[in-house]
C-alpha cells in the first residue's frame, strides 16, 4: 500500500540543500494522509479478503495495516451476518428484497414480507397485519431489490396524527402505519411492529423503533370465560334453581329461570394482567323442556373493581334481544349481546349478574346450560 502522492526524483549528483531536504520530507508530512495512503483494494480477492481476529484469549495479532484491515472487515462481515446470513461480503447491504407490490416504493414505506415470492416483499392494506411487517430504506421500484428494515431506528410513514410512545400498526391504506393508541408499557397490541419515537398531527412521517411485528406473542390471548350452572352464586331470593337433568344420553346441571318472576344468578372472574381490549360480548346457551312457541330474553349487569374500589357498587344493564325459542323441545339456543365495557380494565375482577326479564313470552322455565364471555 504505497502513497498515492508524487515525489520528486533527484538526479545523481545534486547537492541536497536544506531546502530540498526540507521540502522533501514536508511532501510526506502534507500526503501522508487518509487520502494519500493507497487502498488495500487492489483486485475483487483482495477487497474481500478477511481474517478472523479470533476471541478474547485467543487473539489473531495484526503485523501490520493489511492485517488491521482484514480483520476489520472480518468483524464488519460477522456482525452483518447476525441481521442477513446471506449477505455474502463485508461490504454487502443486510436485508435486500425483491418488491413484488406492483408499484414503487419510497423511503419510509410500510412493507410486508411477501409469503409467495422467495426473499421478497409487498405492500398490505390490513389493518393490523399479522405477519413481519418492515420499512423500505430507499425508493425501490416494481420488481428491483433494495433495503427493507425490520428492526432498528427509522423513518416511518404514517396515515394520520401519531403521538409519540404509541405502538404502530399497518394502516388500511398501503405503505403507511397507524397510531394503535396503545402506549408502551401495555401489552403489544395485534399486529404493533414499531414504537412512535416522534410525534406528527396528521399524515407524514415519524422516526420510529422497529422490531418486526409477527403478531407478537407477548400480547396475552383474549380470554373467553366460561359461566356454568354449578359455579354460580345465588342471592337470598329470586334466584334460578340449580337442577340435574338426568335425561337419556347425557346428565347436566342447568339453572331453570322462571318466566312469571325476575330471577337472578351471579359470578365473578379476573381479567388478566397484560390483557389488551376494547369491546365484550357474551353467548347464553340454553334450551326449553316442553315449549316451543314465544320468545326468551336475557338481561345482564357488569361491573370491574380494581385495588382500593368498593366491591358493593352499582354496575351497567346491557339487555339482549328477545329470542325466539327453538321450534323442537330441547333443542339449544343461543343469543349473542354485545356488552358495554366502559371503565373495565385488566388485572380487575369482573362482576357478572344475568337474569330473565319477565318481559318475555315463552311460558316455561328457561334451562340455562351456560355462558361464554368473550373479550374482543
Amino acid at each position: 500500500m504505497p502513497g498515492t502522492y508524487t515525489h520528486t526524483t533527484r538526479a545523481t549528483g545534486t547537492v541536497l540543500t536544506a531546502t530540498i531536504y526540507n521540502t522533501d520530507h514536508q511532501n510526506h508530512i502534507d500526503n501522508q494522509t487518509p487520502a494519500g495512503t493507497d487502498d488495500y483494494s487492489a483486485t475483487q480477492a483482495q477487497m474481500q479478503s478477511t481474517v478472523e481476529p479470533g476471541e478474547v484469549g485467543t487473539e489473531s495479532l495484526a503485523t501490520s495495516l493489511q492485517g488491521e484491515l482484514e480483520r476489520l472487515r472480518f468483524a464488519l462481515k460477522e456482525s452483518k451476518a447476525a441481521v442477513d446470513s446471506i449477505a455474502a461480503q463485508w461490504y454487502s447491504s443486510p436485508l435486500v428484497l425483491t418488491n413484488k407490490s406492483g408499484g414503487a416504493v419510497a423511503a419510509g414505506d410500510v412493507v410486508v414480507v411477501d409469503t409467495t415470492t422467495a426473499s421478497s416483499f409487498t405492500t398490505t392494506a390490513v389493518l393490523s397485519y399479522k405477519g413481519l411487517v418492515g420499512v423500505a430504506l430507499e425508493t425501490i421500484a416494481s420488481d428491483a431489490t433494495g433495503k427493507v428494515a425490520i428492526a432498528g431506528r427509522h423513518t416511518v410513514n404514517v396515515v394520520g396524527a401519531t403521538i409519540i410512545g404509541r405502538y404502530l400498526t399497518t394502516s388500511s391504506t398501503p405503505t403507511t402505519a397507524s397510531d394503535s393508541g396503545v402506549l408502551v408499557g401495555t401489552a403489544v397490541p395485534e399486529g404493533g411492529f414499531a414504537v412512535a419515537l416522534t410525534s406528527t398531527a396528521g399524515a407524514g412521517a415519524v422516526t420510529a423503533l422497529i422490531f418486526g411485528g409477527i403478531s407478537f406473542p407477548s400480547v396475552i390471548s383474549k380470554p373467553s370465560f366460561v359461566l356454568t350452572p354449578e359455579s354460580a352464586v345465588f342471592p337470598t331470593t329470586n334466584f334460578p334453581q340449580l337442577v340435574k337433568n338426568s335425561n337419556t344420553n347425557w346428565t347436566s346441571y342447568t339453572l331453570d329461570y322462571d318466566q312469571t318472576t325476575q330471577e337472578d344468578a351471579y359470578w365473578f372472574v379476573t381479567i388478566p394482567s397484560g390483557v389488551a381490549f376494547t369491546g365484550a360480548s357474551i353467548d347464553i346457551y340454553f334450551r326449553m323442556a316442553s315449549v316451543i312457541t314465544g320468545t326468551v330474553q336475557w338481561a345482564f349487569v357488569t361491573l370491574t373493581r380494581s385495588e382500593n374500589e368498593a366491591w358493593d357498587t352499582v354496575g351497567v344493564t346491557d339487555n339482549a334481544a328477545a329470542e325466539t325459542v327453538p321450534g323442537t323441545a330441547g333443542q339449544v339456543g343461543v343469543v349473542t349481546t354485545a356488552l358495554t365495557v366502559t371503565g373495565w380494565a385488566a388485572g380487575e375482577v369482573l362482576l357478572i349478574r344475568i337474569a330473565r326479564p319477565v318481559a318475555d313470552t315463552a311460558a316455561e322455565d328457561a334451562k340455562f346450560i351456560n355462558a361464554v364471555l368473550r373479550l374482543t
